[in-house]
């Protein structure tokens, strides 16, 4: 079980010792954030805002996050920015990672804050442009699966492909279903709104995904059934933007 506070504080320890003072802002979000981390299952997601971006600090930022997948055994994602684009340019131009940290701002955590002005991302700024880059996301989906199930014998890759599948599920509909005034964040938040607008066999699909994730199935089920799953996922994935975007 991993302690989260403990998490955050080594997190916080490892970019502030190889950084220092060209960190702006750092911020650790997704089910770290939101404190429904699943160990086995996440990836841990930072948002780094530096001062100077060049060769040496993208190095010092890969040091960090192999210390620290080292040390805790998770995933690190870490979405680097310098503080000239975060407060010179308009909120709804940012990166989506970006602009995902911004708008759930509330249900993360800002481990350093100096010097910055955070702009304030709204609804409109949170979805604009997602449309855009549909075809993009669906194109690299499609491609990624075709590669990698096709050509692999490793389960370790399967299980993989199969977990990343899932989260960019929930992701297109976090960003397509959000409300101003339920903004979902949460896999049951975004199963309730999408039981307004998808059909129930979409549905009960997204909440055996939900469990899966819970008990860390994934990682426990065998290569064939793997397979089947992500053959799955992907006609799930393709139905649910043919219902929301076509």
């Amino acid at each position: 079980m991993v302690d989260i506070n403990k998490l955050l504080k080594t997190i916080h320890f490892t970019y502030r010792k190889t950084l220092g003072k060209n960190i702006n802002l750092l911020i650790v979000g997704g089910s770290v954030g939101r404190k429904n981390f699943v160990h086995g299952w996440s990836d841990i997601d930072v948002l780094l805002v530096l001062n100077k971006i060049d060769s040496l600090n993208l190095r010092l930022v890969k040091k960090c996050e192999q210390e620290l997948e080292s040390l805790a055994k998770i995933e690190i994602d870490t979405m680097i920015v310098s503080k000239y684009t975060i407060e010179h340019t308009e909120p709804r131009k940012l990166h989506g990672k970006i602009k995902n940290f911004l708008f759930f701002l509330g249900k993360t955590k800002v481990l350093i804050k100096k010097n910055i002005k955070i702009p304030a991302m709204g609804y409109q700024d949170f979805i604009y442009g997602f449309w855009a880059t549909l075809a993009d996301q669906d194109k690299n989906f499609l491609r990624r699966n075709a590669d990698i199930f096709t050509h692999t014998k490793d389960k370790k890759s399967l299980q993989k492909l199969l977990k990343k599948n899932i989260k960019i599920i929930f992701l297109i509909l976090k960003q397509s279903l959000a409300e101003p005034q339920l903004a979902p964040s949460t896999y049951r938040e975004v199963i309730y709104l999408a039981e307004k607008s998808l059909p129930i066999r979409i549905i009960k699909q997204l909440k055996k995904y939900e469990e899966m994730r819970a008990k860390k199935e994934v990682t426990i089920i065998s290569e064939e059934k793997l397979r089947e799953e992500i053959d799955l996922s992907v006609k799930i994935f393709n139905d649910i933007t043919k219902l929301l975007f076509i």
